[in-house]
């Protein structure tokens, strides 16, 4: 026996003993364990410090020797002995080095008993807030995927015969709603740990002047625990946030199992790639998704934790007690920890999960899964439902026999329509299935997943803000008390933000906002660029900087994957029209929220873009896709002239132009496809001049924002000169642009995030000119938060990092937007001081783009602006005048140079 003398006791347990109970010492034990003790203990000297309980000098020291074993990494106590637990080694250190009088002092109102369960709640806090912002990510993955595939038909199954056909997406929105609910639930029972057990003692408080509120808001928690006996006794907080992961476990091997089956050569209704399947040691044709079998395992290991630690709890004297502190806690982290691996592996598996449009199809139709559609449209006719069943089952039956899959030849009941009887397509039959939840409400069901999502996004925001101040405030009072100005590196190190990968950037400003929110949002953003020196905000704001070939989608998805295993990556995105689909497909590839890359990409050629909303009814121009400039001429004389002639692909106005004539149409054609102007897509568009006033409608997912009331400069050009928020039109238009607008995201499968579409309200109605994927660009944002206190920006960060949207504010009612334009190019030798225009009332900002010395090139495009003024009022008129009175204010001395038409083009 070792002698450790104690006061009461004079002799330790043996060296084997200690093994057993205490486990064995590495530097890792001792990191986990006095990591969060060494935490509370700051938080206490500060709280016996201000309550007089013990000397400031005192407790300067001792923190002082605390903080300094924390940024050792505890170095110093790894070769002590500690027959007793790692704690009363550490204070005996502090006795040691600081003397009895200051080091015995640390304990002074407290116990271990009280530590231990505040340590206990602490490490769970922790472990719940990574938790479940990881399952939120799943909750945005499988909505995500939802919305991909809402249209992709599949049969449902009951006892593991075809039922009924539902879509694919609706499958996985269900899913996504079982999630959600077990999600509230783990938050719940996380609620349960706001509460701080220090203060309680060793079972009865204290008769010494201690503060436990004080103690309990440096670290976090709501309150202390208003009773002394049940905050050292009760460890229920994590029997039940033990039963709530479970059941995340236990809907997610439901998941799994269905994703193993469908995954099989019988079924085929979902394919995995090569680095989500294993192979066979011996069956070379063997691709095994191995990986869902530890998804459905570890839901058993989650239940038999939690059977183990309510069994080391039962009976046990409600008390402190080891069978509860000791042993029913450490039987709990297994099952948590099985569950988090859990919830990482469905990321991956659902996000790489790819459906089989064709086979589910053809798997419904030959499972007769109309059948009850069928008996349902004859009910509509007066059949009386058991009547109607026993007709279709008796033809179903019937068609079995003679080998058929469809169902035909019914015997009707006089009187009842032969259509009554028709089998209806799968694509209709789904439709139907609009009421009580049926994949055909597929939009109630995915907007309730979704606010779910929101809120459990929310939730999480709201408790790691929480931690974040207190950690900042116990710093703050820690370095006060002892004197120092240096923060704590290993808390400034816990704390780490993740990143914010941003693929490229616009050049009119709302690139640079997305990088401050989001580090508004706590993540940092980083930018992947092939220029950084296009952006020189990047330097002055100090973002940082991945120099890559963003034209190849690998090395982006390589890089991201870089930066998720380092810091962790929140996710990707760009402000820039031409990386939008690379940064969708990355936050794909990654389990990431992000929209619909595929209908992203494919958005971007307008031509596609045309093609898909002119079947889809939705009015757009009439135009021809053509190769050459004598086809460019044919289509023009063919459509009518004037006509406009601009490139498949692009933004800002970049190479549009109004041909007046055939030759002339012929000749912009050839430019756009051969000449300096050329995008390399080998095809242009000829489309109708359609005329009358030119909108944009903002929207945010599935939502009208506001329509914004568009000013052009003169034809034959189409230069934005200016912008009005909201729109100078009646309600009625509004609603109507609004209307086209949602349609014709549907019908592209968009309507995830922001969208900016430009229409032209015609004698025959709106007519959609092209929608962007993307939020609007030209300052448009600003002027919309201004106006009506709807911060896109923020709103876009927070949706593809899968956080709760930002609340609408309030704003001055509208604004405006003007641009001063260059009127001829050359090298700018001055600008106007920008300062008055600032200080007209009403002025939100202005500035210019441009600075002396840049050279400006004639483009007809955005690239033609050199400022811009932004004003507010509560009418359009004044909002009007406030932006033209400051632009007044604004000018630029430009000298002209013989520069080529496309020398030095300003980006």
């Amino acid at each position: 026996m070792t002698k450790d003398a104690s006061g009461r006791l004079t002799s330790t347990i043996g060296l084997r003993t200690q093994r057993l109970v205490y486990g064995e010492l590495t530097p890792v034990a001792l990191r986990d364990e006095l990591s969060l003790t060494t935490e509370i203990d700051l938080a206490h000297v500060v709280m016996l410090a201000e309550q007089d309980l013990l000397e400031r000098p005192a407790a300067a020291r001792l923190l002082r020797s605390i903080t300094a074993l924390r940024d050792e990494d505890y170095t110093p106590l790894r070769e002590l002995p500690a027959p007793r637990g790692v704690y009363l080694m550490y204070e005996r250190y502090l006795s040691q080095t600081l003397g009895e009088e200051i080091g015995g002092r640390l304990h002074t109102g407290r116990s271990r008993n009280d530590l231990k369960a505040t340590a206990t709640a602490m490490r769970l806090r922790f472990w719940a807030l990574d938790f479940l912002a990881e399952a939120v990510r799943l909750e945005a993955v499988l909505l995500s995927r939802a919305r991909a595939h809402q249209d992709v038909v599949m049969p449902v199954h009951t006892h593991f015969q075809a039922a009924m056909p539902i879509t694919y997406g609706h499958y996985l929105t269900g899913v996504a709603l079982a999630l959600g609910r077990d999600i509230t639930a783990v938050q719940q029972a996380a609620d349960g740990l706001s509460m701080c057990p220090l203060g309680a003692g060793a079972v009865a408080g204290s008769d010494l002047p201690i503060a436990p509120a004080r103690v309990a808001d440096l670290l976090g928690f709501d309150r202390p625990n208003p009773h002394a006996l049940d905050a050292v006794a009760s460890r229920d907080v994590l029997l039940r946030l033990l039963g709530a992961v479970s059941g995340i476990g236990i809907t997610l091997s439901r998941l799994a199992t269905d994703l193993q089956l469908w995954s099989t050569v019988e079924f085929g209704f979902v394919l995995f790639p090569d680095r989500l399947v294993g192979g066979s040691s011996a069956m070379p044709q063997k691709r095994n998704a191995f990986l869902l079998e530890h998804v459905k395992a570890k839901a058993g290991l989650a239940v038999g934790a939690w059977t183990a630690m309510a069994s080391a709890m039962k009976s046990a004297p409600f008390t402190n007690t080891i069978e509860v502190g000791t042993e029913a806690v450490g039987a709990a982290w297994p099952g948590l920890h099985a569950v988090t691996d859990s919830v990482l592996l469905c990321q991956a598996l659902v996000s790489g999960a790819r459906p089989v449009p064709d086979r589910m199809e053809q798997r419904a139709a030959d499972g007769f899964v109309t059948a009850t559609t069928v008996a349902n449209r004859l009910v509509r006719h007066g059949v009386p439902f058991r009547s109607a069943h026993h007709l279709v089952g008796d033809a179903v039956r019937q068609a079995v026999e003679r080998g058929s899959t469809r169902l035909e030849d019914l015997e009707l009941p006089p009187g009842t329509p032969e259509e009554a009887a028709r089998d209806l397509p799968l694509h209709q039959a789904v439709a139907a299935l609009e009421y009580g939840g049926g994949p055909g409400a597929f939009a109630f069901s995915f907007t309730e997943a979704r606010a779910a999502m929101t809120g459990h996004s929310a939730w999480c925001r709201r408790l790691r803000d929480r931690q974040r101040d207190a950690a900042a405030a116990l710093d703050e009072t820690v370095r006060r008390v002892m004197g120092a100005e240096e923060p704590m590196t290993d808390r400034t190190a816990e704390t780490v933000s993740p990143w914010l990968a941003l693929v490229e950037s616009n050049t009119t400003g709302t690139g640079r906002r997305f990088c401050a929110a989001a580090r508004d949002r706590g993540m940092r953003p980083v930018m992947l660029t092939r220029r950084p020196e296009r952006y020189p905000y990047l330097t002055q704001d100090g973002i940082d900087v991945v120099v890559l070939d963003t034209t190849d989608g690998a090395v982006v998805l390589a890089a991201c994957r870089e930066l998720a295993d380092g810091a962790g990556l929140a996710g990707v995105t760009s402000s820039s029209e031409y990386f939008i689909a690379t940064a969708a497909a990355t936050a794909d590839a990654l389990g990431l929220p992000a929209p619909d890359a595929e209908a992203v990409e494919r958005c971007r050629d307008k031509a596609r873009q045309r093609t898909v909303l002119a079947e889809a009814g939705v009015a757009v121009p009439r135009f021809a896709e053509v190769k050459d400039a004598a086809s460019a001429s044919r289509a023009a004389t063919e459509m009518g002239l004037p006509v406009v002639v601009k490139p498949v692909a692009g933004s800002g106005s970049i190479g549009v132009l109004l041909c007046e004539t055939a030759e002339n149409a012929g000749r912009w054609a050839d430019r756009l496809l051969t000449g300096p102007d050329s995008d390399g897509h080998g095809r242009v568009l000829v489309e109708e001049y359609v005329t009358g006033p030119e909108y944009s409608v903002e929207t945010f997912d599935d939502r009208v924002v506001t329509v914004v009331g568009k000013h052009l400069g003169a034809v034959p050009h189409f230069v934005e000169t200016g912008h009005d928020v909201p729109a100078r039109a009646d309600e009625r238009e509004q609603a109507r642009l609004g209307e086209t607008t949602l349609r014709a995201l549907a019908a592209l499968r968009l309507g995830w995030g922001p969208a900016h579409t430009e229409l032209r309200l015609s004698r025959r109605g709106p007519v959609v000119i092209e929608v962007n994927p993307r939020l609007a660009g030209g300052m448009i944002p600003v002027a919309i938060e201004r106006a009506t206190g709807t911060d896109l920006v923020d709103a876009t960060i927070a949706r593809v990092c899968g956080q709760p949207a930002p609340e609408t504010g309030s704003g001055a009612g509208h604004g405006a937007i003007r641009f001063l334009v260059a009127p001829h190019g050359g090298t700018v030798a001055a600008l106007a001081d920008p300062e008055p225009a600032r200080s007209v009332p009403g002025i939100v900002t202005a500035d210019y783009i441009v600075a002396a010395g840049d050279t400006v090139t004639i483009s007809h495009s955005f690239r033609d602006r050199l400022g811009y003024a932004i004003g507010t009022g509560p009418d359009a008129e004044t909002a009007e005048r406030v932006a033209g009175q400051a632009l007044a204010l604004m000018d630029t001395e430009i000298t002209e140079t013989a520069v080529g038409p496309r020398e030095a083009v300003r980006q």
